[in-house]
C-alpha cells in the first residue's frame, strides 16, 4: 500500500497499490480493504465529509475523479485533457 490517508471521521483509510493501478479503502469497523477503483489513480484525498474521495486520473484520459467512500462509479469532477500534466511519477 502507498501513501495511506485517514477519513476526517476517522472511520476509514484509503490508500493506493504500489504501482498506483488500484485505490483501497480499508474500513476500521471490520478491519477489512477493499478496491474501490481499479485503474491507474493518484492523489487520493477525502471530502471534509468523509463520504467522498477525490482523485487524479492521469494516465489516459486525465481527469479529477470523484467515488463514493461507499464505492460506485466514479464521477468526473474537472476534465484535464487539455491540460498537459508534468512531473508526476517522473513523467
Amino acid at each position: 500500500m502507498f501513501s495511506p490517508h485517514w477519513s476526517p471521521d476517522g472511520q476509514f483509510i484509503i490508500a493506493a497499490s504500489l504501482e498506483i493501478s488500484k485505490l483501497y479503502l480499508f474500513d476500521i469497523k471490520t478491519q477489512s480493504w477493499s478496491t474501490i477503483y481499479n485503474d491507474t489513480c493518484a492523489y487520493a484525498t477525502w471530502s471534509s465529509d468523509s463520504r467522498f474521495i477525490y482523485f487524479l486520473r492521469f494516465l489516459s484520459n486525465p481527469a479529477v475523479l470523484r467515488i463514493s467512500a461507499r464505492g460506485g462509479n466514479p464521477v468526473v469532477v474537472a476534465d484535464l485533457k487539455d491540460f498537459h500534466l508534468a512531473g508526476i511519477f517522473g513523467l
